[in-house]
C-alpha cells in the first residue's frame, strides 16, 4: 500500500482533482500514510472546488 500512495502522492502534483481526492482518503484512513485527518480535510477542499464529483464533499462531511 505504501508504493501506492507514494505513486499518488507524485500524480497528485499535476493537479489533478481526482488524484488529490485519492490522496486524500489515504490520509483519510491511513492507508500507506499515518492517518491524518488535518491534510485529508485540506486536500478534499482543494479536490472539492474542483470537480463536480460528490466524494470530497461527503468526506468533508464526516470529518465536520
Amino acid at each position: 500500500m505504501k508504493k501506492g500512495f507514494e505513486f499518488l502522492l507524485k500524480a497528485s502534483k499535476d493537479d489533478n482533482s481526482r488524484t488529490i481526492s485519492k490522496l486524500a482518503r489515504c490520509y483519510f484512513y491511513g492507508k500507506g500514510t499515518k492517518q491524518d485527518y488535518k491534510k485529508a480535510e485540506e486536500l478534499f477542499l482543494l479536490s472539492a472546488n474542483k470537480v463536480a464529483d460528490s466524494a470530497p464533499h461527503y468526506y468533508l462531511g464526516i470529518i465536520y
